[in-house]
């Protein structure tokens, strides 16, 4: 799908220029130096979140799919997981300064 660290890609690239957006403008900016999580920022509106593509994908498929026809739909939405890249419209009623706590979590050892 391609999200986080390495860019916005593929299909989900593809949905997000379809909307008339420039992907260049939604590079990540680190909020913490040392972050295990890389929590950052990408100025990306929840509308155009990979969640909300997958969404899209899913009612689109069942508004399009032959009713005659049976099917299994597996919808794996897999956010959120780190990178912890929030939507810069999305109403937590948290501030940036409580997320800081996240930089002293360790990774857990093996």
């Amino acid at each position: 799908m391609g999200h986080g660290n390495w860019g916005i890609k593929g299909h989900y690239a593809r949905w997000i220029r379809r909307k008339g957006y420039d992907l260049k403008q939604f590079q990540v900016r680190r909020l913490f130096e040392e972050d295990y999580n890389h929590t950052g920022d990408r100025d990306l509106l929840k509308e155009l979140h990979s969640g909300a593509w997958i969404a899209e994908r899913a009612v689109d498929f069942i508004r399009t799919h032959d009713p005659n026809r049976p099917f299994y739909l597996n919808i794996g939405f897999q956010d959120p997981h780190h990178p912890h890249i929030l939507p810069y419209n999305l109403t937590t009623g948290s501030t940036r300064s409580e997320f800081r706590c996240l930089t002293s979590i360790s990774p857990m050892k093996k």
